[in-house]
Formats: C-alpha cells, sequence, structure tokens
C-alpha cells in the first residue's frame, strides 16, 4: 500500500496536529507505477499521429510504463495500427507494448495481455509494431526503460501512429 501526507486545515484536528497518513488513490501521486495516460484520436480524416515523450527505466522484474490510449474508433471495419518507434541516442534502452482495449496493465512481470511488442531496443534504435484489428477500439500503448537499464535511468523517445484503412 502506498502511504502520502496530506495536510489538513488546523481547524480540522485542533489536538492532533497537522499531518494525516492517509493511503493514496492515485500511483502517479505516490510516485509508482504508470503515469496516467494520454489520448492520441486517429480518424480516418487524420490517420496519423506523431508524439515525444520521455521513458523511465523501472528495475529488473518491474514495469513503469508512459502511457498512450491510441483511439481508433472511427475505423468501424478495422484496420493496420502502425507504431514506428525511435529511441534518443543518449539513455537506457526500452521496451514497448501495445495493449488491446480493456486490458490489465502490468506493473511487474512480463506483460500477458499486449498484443504486439517489441522489447530490448537500443538506445539511438528503432522499432516498429504492426497489429491489425477488426473494429476500432482503444489501445494503450506504453513506452518503459527496459529491465537491464540501471533504474531510474531515463530516454527520449518518439512514434508514429499510424492507421491503414483496410476498407
Amino acid at each position: 500500500m502506498s502511504i502520502c501526507a496530506r495536510i489538513i486545515r488546523p481547524e480540522a484536528l485542533p489536538v492532533l496536529g497537522l499531518v494525516v497518513l492517509l493511503s493514496c488513490a492515485d500511483k502517479e501521486e505516490a510516485g509508482s507505477g504508470a503515469r496516467p495516460a494520454r489520448e492520441i484520436v486517429l480518424t480516418k480524416a487524420e490517420p496519423s499521429a506523431r508524439i515525444s515523450d520521455t521513458l523511465v527505466a523501472p528495475g529488473r522484474g518491474h514495469q513503469r510504463y508512459t502511457l498512450y490510449t491510441i483511439d481508433t474508433r472511427d475505423f468501424t471495419s478495422g484496420g493496420k495500427l502502425i507504431l514506428s518507434l525511435s529511441l534518443g541516442a543518449e539513455g537506457c534502452n526500452a521496451s514497448f507494448d501495445l495493449f488491446p482495449e480493456g486490458a490489465s496493465i502490468p506493473e511487474e512481470g512480463r506483460p500477458t495481455t499486449s498484443v504486439a511488442h517489441v522489447y530490448d531496443v537500443g538506445a539511438g534504435g528503432e522499432g516498429s509494431l504492426e497489429y491489425r484489428f477488426s473494429r476500432g477500439q482503444v489501445f494503450q500503448f506504453g513506452a518503459t526503460g527496459n529491465w537491464f537499464s540501471p533504474a531510474g535511468a531515463t530516454n527520449t523517445y518518439s512514434f508514429t501512429a499510424t492507421v491503414e484503412d483496410i476498407e
């Protein structure tokens, strides 16, 4: 369980003091796990988006994803989602996973719910993920430092998400 300190108004606890410890509902507030996901919406009119961000190495056996939701619901008859990845030349190595709508995102161990992945991309390297889907959905894309990089090490990365319509 994560613990965080919250300042309570003095008039609410005149005898007990100013700080009360409460469990944190938000993992990000406690400083562990994945950051809240950011949204990418791909449509037939705008089927591609390019993003740059930073990832963090979680340490061996753990996951600390930088998450993006990728909304492909405009592609009602399906399509092919292509993620072209590029990792910064300075910093940790990286791994990337694509999860289907509703999938559980792990904080430890190897992901078992991803539908596509590329692991252990070296600094300065590139990779790609491709996934054919039969109906549009909201995917989750996660980027993290790989297990063999020092915990807390970072790197920059960029990716282009594109849907090829199969209608």
